[in-house]
C-alpha cells in the first residue's frame, strides 16, 4: 500500500540555530510565519538569532533572518510562539 506524497516549495525548510539549542515550538511557530505568507518567496534557510526576548516589541519572540537557496537574505521576523510573526521588509506583512 503506498501513501499520496505531496511537498511544497517550503517544505524543505532548514533552521540554524545561533544563541540558543534548537527548541521545537519557535521551529515549528517559524514554520507557520514562513508557510503562511503568501507574499514571500522559496525560503530555504531561517537563521535564528539569539534567544526569545522582547524589547521595542513588548511581546516575547525569536528573530529570525531568512534566505532563499542562492543564500541572498530575503528578510528577516520576529516570530511569536502562537505562529505568527513581523516580517522587517513591509511588503511580506
Amino acid at each position: 500500500m503506498s501513501r499520496a506524497f505531496s511537498t511544497s516549495a517550503k517544505a524543505f525548510l532548514k533552521f540554524v540555530w545561533n544563541g540558543m539549542g534548537k527548541e521545537t515550538k519557535w521551529e515549528e511557530a517559524g514554520r507557520k510565519v514562513i508557510e503562511n505568507s503568501s507574499k514571500l518567496p522559496k525560503i530555504e534557510i531561517a537563521k535564528v538569532k539569539g534567544k526569545p526576548h522582547s524589547s521595542a516589541d513588548p511581546k516575547e519572540h525569536v528573530s529570525m533572518v531568512l534566505y532563499d537557496g542562492k543564500d541572498d537574505r530575503i528578510t528577516s521576523v520576529h516570530v511569536y510562539v502562537d505562529g505568527t510573526g513581523k516580517f522587517s521588509k513591509q511588503k511580506y506583512n
